[in-house]
């Protein structure tokens, strides 16, 4: 990395962008609070070499033929960590804020790992479509072995993270009611909504295919190694012959991790495989999301908030099991920590835990939602560390 760094600009700015947001998390994680405008500080460096970086990014993706894919690969293996753990820090320095504003819109969004992410695939889909033989990598490379699944509880630390055997217990019976649920409203189609439900159906199925690698069902665990398997040995035949071996590894973890690569890159993989036309309608609505419940009644957000379509509440309610997914990489990847938590408290703020009850009665008199349960018990386990 410091060699590409003295050889590219991009590479530096990334790297000075995530040195900067580094320190941040370091100083927000001391015991004695930090000055809060010593943070701000610094990370609005952070903010000048990333906005300098991702421009240089974009200039280059004009040209996707000429670019470089060595340069977005070792600008994306850092541009992604800033991205989200300057999300952490902005919303460290909103809760030390004096104000209290319970409209507050919360400081975090996916669109820049959306944005860096879909370019990496983009990137490879390019330089594979204008690749010669594949018979010219080096055949060493493709007798990398395939490590058993077995090896993952000792190489990964989300598996030894708390929350693992609860998910573990309730992950798939509650795929199985969010399937009754697209399954409903596909029956219950109007004219124009086709294009919409399909693409939360896509998104629901990456959803299982993701889930289905970290907690298989007995009956589908070889034919999910075999998967994953097939799509290494796809990419490691790629052409990218000029790029380092260790960011090639980096970029098959992004498109087909096996089963002892962190759950990191594996729910991560989420934001490229879903389609596009998913991410419209669900971005904007994680656009809104909010730092304090609006105030109902009752002290929570279901006294106020927005009515939302069919539609709208299949991409929340999709994202949000994706969302509790991502709790346990906190201990995994210190740039994401306890964001997964924040962003779907801040859904819950925004949207209540009972909008899908709202458009599903059936549900919500027989059983609780079930990204919020596990976010209840998340947060109860917080409090009790």
């Amino acid at each position: 990395m410091p060699k590409l760094a003295l050889k590219s600009a991009t590479v530096l700015h990334s790297l000075l962008a995530a040195s900067a947001v580094c320190l941040c998390h370091n100083l927000i994680s001391q015991d004695l609070p930090p000055d809060a405008s010593a943070v701000n500080e610094i990370l609005l460096t952070g903010y000048r070499h990333y906005n300098l970086a991702i421009q240089q990014i974009r200039e280059s993706m004009s040209s996707p033929f000429s670019l470089d894919p060595e340069i977005l690969l070792a600008s994306a293996i850092l541009l992604v960590p800033f991205a989200t753990a300057s999300q952490q820090i902005n919303h460290w320095l909103s809760s030390n804020s004096m104000k209290a504003d319970s409209c507050r819109p919360l400081s975090s969004t996916p669109r820049d790992v959306v944005i860096i992410m879909r370019a990496i695939r983009t990137m490879l889909e390019t330089q594979r479509s204008a690749s010669s033989s594949p018979q010219q990598m080096d055949a060493q490379e493709d007798l990398v072995p395939v490590p058993d699944t077995s090896l993952r509880a000792s190489l990964t630390p989300s598996c030894t993270h708390v929350m693992f055997p609860i998910l573990t217990a309730t992950i798939h019976p509650a795929l199985a009611k969010l399937q009754q649920r697209l399954d409903s409203a596909s029956f219950a189609l109007y004219d124009g909504q086709e294009d919409i439900i399909s693409s939360c159906a896509t998104a629901f199925s990456v959803l299982k295919s993701i889930v289905g690698k970290v907690f298989p069902c007995p009956n589908d665990v070889n034919s999910s190694l075999e998967s994953s398997a097939d799509r290494y040995y796809e990419l490691k035949r790629a052409a990218l012959p000029h790029v380092a071996p260790w960011l090639r590894s980096y970029a098959r973890k992004a498109t087909g991790p096996l089963p002892a690569d962190l759950l990191t890159s594996i729910f991560l993989g989420f934001y490229i495989q879903v389609p596009q036309a998913y991410l419209d309608i669900t971005i904007p609505l994680l656009d809104q999301r909010l730092e304090s419940p609006l105030g109902g009644d009752d002290g929570t957000s279901n006294g106020i908030f927005t009515e939302l379509s069919v539609q709208q509440a299949l991409a929340l309610d999709i994202y949000a099991h994706w969302s509790v997914l991502m709790f346990l990489v906190e201990e995994e990847s210190w740039w994401i920590g306890n964001l997964p938590t924040v962003t779907l408290n801040g859904m819950v703020n925004r949207y209540g835990d009972d909008f899908m009850g709202k458009l599903w009665p059936e549900m919500a008199d027989s059983e609780s939602w079930w990204p919020g349960s596990m976010l209840r018990i998340s947060q109860e386990i917080r409090l009790q560390r």
